[in-house]
């Protein structure tokens, strides 16, 4: 059967009601709607471009600070329990500022070694 426009179908008698009618109108139905489904569920160019490694640096960005923050708050409250790690402890807040600063300088070089140490171990 030769394949007609809709509006050629629309004026012939074959259309009303008739089964080659109703396929042709069907399956035009059909390919416009499959052509709809594979247009919304294309995926853009953009995002093709994006590669797995890529993604998964992507999380390990979003990652790292958080995970260096934890780490960072836990050593700061564990050397709070060994006071000769944390000199502060021993110097009254009205000492000489050359000596508070000489003791917030080792709390922090201590603090450094130790995080250090905890990014070795966990590699």
């Amino acid at each position: 059967m030769k394949k007609r426009t809709l509006n050629e179908y629309r004026q012939t008698k074959e259309y009303q009601g008739s089964y080659d009618g109703w396929k042709y109108l069907n399956d035009l139905a059909k390919e416009k709607k499959l052509k709809e489904l594979e247009e919304a569920h294309k995926i853009p160019e953009e995002i093709k471009e994006i590669t797995l490694k890529q993604q998964m640096e992507e999380i390990a960005d979003i990652v790292v600070p958080t995970i260096n923050d934890v780490i960072f708050n836990e050593i700061i409250e564990i050397m709070d329990n060994y006071d000769e790690l944390t000199w502060g402890y021993f110097v009254q807040d009205d000492a000489p500022t050359e000596l508070l600063d000489a003791c917030f300088e080792h709390d922090k070089g201590i603090h450094y070694e130790i995080f250090q140490l905890v990014l070795e171990k966990l590699k």
